[in-house]
């Protein structure tokens, strides 16, 4: 499990897109927003399995519910 390192706004420059640490190395804004649209897209597929889900359910309990023989 990596450590993981607290950090403030103020360790922090932006120039040019990028954001460069004062402190022990330097992070591209790149990385943080490939990083933030990967977690986005699990989600995003997440949220699309549970609203199958819950169709299905919904279409089996409609079937269940249903009047006549």
């Amino acid at each position: 499990m990596a450590m993981e390192k607290h950090i403030s706004l103020e360790d922090f420059s932006a120039v040019n897109g990028s954001v460069n640490s004062y402190g022990d190395g330097s992070v591209m804004l790149d990385n943080v927003e490939q990083e933030a649209a990967e977690k986005i897209s699990l989600k995003e597929l997440e949220l699309a399995r549970l609203k199958e889900a819950l169709h299905r359910y919904h279409m089996g309990w409609m079937k269940m519910n249903r009047p006549g023989p």
